[in-house]
């Protein structure tokens, strides 16, 4: 390694040590730098260690309170082994694997979370710079909107709810080279978010279906266009045909299916301001605008890179099912890994591109709901983050107080 890519390493990480919030946004503007990724990496684990837990209703909470089970009894390996896929609580088996490993050695859940922002940081960061390294030699200006949308879209404070949306970035991590580059053994990889979170068996069919059913580029979009349309299907249809599954994924899938389940669900959205209901929704208009023109334009380029027809073809296929299935409680979820596959299409196609007046047009059209949507994702992610992890540094953390979180300096 050269002296000078040797210097500019250290200083990096020397910069973190002393404050990572800004080493991480630097890296963005160093992003063709080897160390660069890995600033935001780190990053992620020092919020997980700085994460605040708001209220009791929040995911995090159940991770604490369940962790802090395992600390009180003293379960061996065997017996954690036991108890995994026992019952339907069992099944997500990465995070009752790190709560267990982490109660053997202490029963401070920051150690927990800083696991969490490990895990999650690593596949955030790499799915972030798979694109970022392939905006050589230079990055297109319009490009700079596309890829903070990539950002938000699954937040690093997401990690308030681990098991889903660190299943979404591995997949997605798989995802992008078997499709972009055809490198099959990435699938692989993908397949792992099942043992993070279950119900990506669901996304794992839907590539087993595209394997088999190829890229259809028309049929696909024109689905994904009537899908977007789509209010509501019948729960009760897809509930009363759950049978075959095992005991314990039934009960696990019959609990996001049953009336009440729903009800709640609807009552709790009822007291949400309306930029937070709408504010993904109206995100969706802006990627529909985009596939519109990528679809009618941008068939040339697609024929001479055949891995961003597959990967904006699967996109399509993926968000057209999304839609069908967000009408489900919880199933909304799904329409997050969509967005990021069909942003991941649009970054790509900008970038091998030359004609861009209608991109351009369409996205400073967008721009105020781009903005909106920032807007509103920073304030969840307001709720979480503390002032340590944005003014501190790692030596701070340990020493003081980090349940202090921004949404309290601004309330």
């Amino acid at each position: 390694m050269p002296t000078k890519v040797k210097e500019e390493s250290l200083f990096a990480y020397v910069l973190f040590l002393i404050w990572p919030f800004f080493a991480s946004l630097l890296s963005f503007k160093e992003y063709k730098k080897g160390w660069a990724k890995n600033m935001v990496w780190l990053f992620v684990i020092f919020y997980g260690f700085t994460f605040v837990i708001l209220d009791e209703g929040m995911d995090s909470n159940v991770y604490r309170e369940n962790f802090l089970i395992y600390t009180l009894n003293d379960y061996s390996l065997s017996e954690f082994i036991s108890t995994l896929y026992s019952e339907s609580s069992k099944v997500d088996i990465l995070q009752d694997l790190l709560s267990y490993l982490v109660s053997k050695v202490t029963d401070n859940y920051h150690i927990l979370f800083a696991l969490y922002g490990l895990v999650f940081g690593f596949f955030y960061s790499r799915n972030i710079w798979y694109l970022l390294s392939r905006a050589l030699p230079h990055l297109k200006d319009i490009n700079i909107i596309i890829i903070t949308c990539f950002v938000f879209v699954v937040g690093f404070w997401q990690i308030n709810g681990f098991r889903f949306w660190t299943a979404t970035h591995i997949f997605v991590f798989g995802m992008l080279p078997f499709l972009f580059e055809n490198k099959k053994k990435y699938i692989l990889v993908s397949a792992l978010s099942v043992f993070v979170h279950f119900s990506f068996v669901v996304p794992l069919a839907i590539v087993l279906a595209y394997y088999f059913i190829g890229n259809r580029l028309t049929i696909f979009f024109y689905f994904f266009v009537v899908t977007f349309f789509l209010n509501e299907i019948d729960i009760s249809l897809i509930r009363d045909n759950l049978f075959y599954l095992p005991d314990l994924f039934y009960d696990r899938t019959y609990s996001y299916l049953n009336e009440d389940y729903k009800i709640i669900r609807v009552e709790q959205r009822s007291t949400y301001n309306w930029y937070a209901l709408y504010y993904r929704k109206f995100f969706n208009w802006v990627l529909f605008l985009l596939s519109i023109i990528i679809f009618y334009s941008g068939r040339k380029i697609m024929k001479q890179n055949y891995g961003l027809l597959q990967l904006f073809s699967f996109a399509l296929l993926f968000f057209g099912l999304a839609n069908i299935l967000s009408s489900i409680p919880s199933g909304g979820r799904f329409v997050s890994i969509a967005q990021l596959l069909l942003v991941a299409s649009v970054f790509l196609y900008i970038q091998l591109e030359t004609n861009l007046k209608a991109v351009r047009s369409a996205v400073l059209f967008s721009t105020p709901v781009i903005l909106l949507f920032i807007a509103v994702s920073l304030r969840i992610a307001f709720e979480t983050i503390s002032l340590t992890a944005v003014a501190g540094n790692p030596l701070i953390s340990l020493f003081g107080e980090n349940d202090l979180s921004l949404i309290n300096l601004i309330k």
